[in-house]
């Protein structure tokens, strides 16, 4: 594999998560009710905010497939990313220059910068074709885990500076807007590699129109059905990601408890990501591995025939398994695990459906994890015997 072209990859990812977890998640949702929007009411916000994100998402329906077919046409993915890229930093940027109570200039230029934003993302994620596909799950998690952590950095960066100047008259910073210029220049700056080392390749597309895209994806019931799935739960997820802390503030938590949360997520997220993907790997490539066995401030290890292996440097923590328990069962699940400190149920990592069963001892909370083949097996796959076929055959 390239190296410059991985980490160039990976490390973009790092760099545009500064804008989704400073200004999407964190600080925008707060300046705007404090400051752009102070004269309105909470339902009045609510509603401009809501408006924005809606918009912005309406746009991206319509002008995603035309441009992604420009890029394949042209076979130039990387120019369409920092196009939108830089539309996405230079609106950010002038979010910090608007004053106090023009609630519909922020909301304008907010999602401008949030469509940039996402059309951006378009372009990264199919970039990932570039690969060999064998190694999606490993670079795509790699990505992820970047992406949080860099976030995570940029948005302490962040707070520290604001403590540590919480007492300035200086309208920027007492606001809070200098956070848009902290998200888009680390934005800009780390996203220098990939448009240095990404090389373009070549895209044989099959499609010349957009008409020729919709009649291929409509043939293909399956891809229309993921697509239509995903689009629906993703638009889901992203609504949560960015009205959480506005209905966290209308519901009356303090803006500094809201951040505090949104910064937890953030490190919890990192080893977690990586976390899945070691386990997810594992049980791919050795199909021999019977168990998975985890517990906090350990190394992973796992059954392979019979014999307890421990993967070196694979250490996770408590909060991790928390977090695997918190995200695969139901509230009354997580209840009965308090009462019984025990708990069988099924855990999804990937693509891959697993038993578990976790469990409390006196160092923490632990689980194990035995994987289920979600295909079964046909009769030739398991080597049998010829006479159970001839067997299968036999009249009574």
């Amino acid at each position: 594999m390239d190296s410059k072209k991985y980490y160039s990859w990976v490390l973009y990812d790092w760099a545009n998560s500064a804008y989704a977890t400073i200004v999407l998640a964190g600080f925008f949702p707060i300046i705007f009710a404090e400051y752009f929007a102070s004269s309105t009411t909470a339902s009045e916000r609510t509603l401009y905010l809501g408006a924005s994100n809606s918009a912005a998402s309406l746009i991206l329906i319509f002008i995603a497939p035309l441009f992604g077919l420009l890029a394949d046409k042209f076979s130039n993915k990387k120019l369409f990313l920092l196009i939108f890229a830089s539309l996405s930093i230079i609106s950010t940027l002038i979010l910090s220059l608007i004053s106090r109570d023009s609630y519909v200039l922020a909301s304008i230029f907010f999602s401008i910068s949030l469509l940039g934003f996402m059309m951006s993302n378009v372009f990264y994620d199919s970039m990932l074709l570039n690969f060999d596909s064998k190694k999606y799950d490993k670079i795509s998690s790699m990505g992820y885990a970047l992406g949080y952590l860099g976030g995570g950095l940029a948005f302490v960066f962040t707070l520290v500076f604001l403590y540590f100047n919480s007492e300035s008259t200086i309208e920027i910073i007492s606001s809070s807007k200098i956070s848009f210029i902290f998200a888009a220049s680390w934005w800009l700056i780390f996203m220098i590699p990939l448009f240095l080392y990404w090389p373009e390749q070549k895209i044989d597309s099959k499609s010349t129109s957009l008409l020729d895209t919709f009649k291929e994806i409509k043939s293909i019931k399956p891809i229309f059905l993921f697509l239509l799935a995903y689009w629906i739960y993703i638009d889901g997820v992203d609504t949560i990601i960015r009205m959480a802390i506005n209905y966290g503030l209308t519901l009356g938590f303090s803006s500094s408890d809201l951040l505090i949360a949104l910064l937890v997520t953030q490190f919890v997220a990192f080893p977690g990501t990586l976390m899945i993907n070691k386990i997810s790997e594992l049980a791919k490539t050795n199909k021999k591995i019977s168990d998975f066995h985890l517990r906090g401030g350990s190394d992973i290890s796992y059954r392979v025939l019979g014999d307890i292996v421990i993967e070196p440097n694979s250490q996770i923590s408590d909060k991790d398994l928390q977090e695997l328990l918190k995200n695969n069962c139901s509230d009354s699940e997580i209840k009965k695990f308090e009462i019984k400190n025990e708990l069988d149920t099924a855990v999804m990592l990937g693509e891959l459906r697993f038993r578990a069963n976790f469990y409390k001892t006196l160092k923490g909370l632990a689980a194990v994890l035995r994987r289920v083949e979600t295909k079964i097996p046909l009769m030739e796959d398991l080597n049998l015997p010829q006479v159970l076929f001839s067997l299968l055959d036999a009249h009574k």
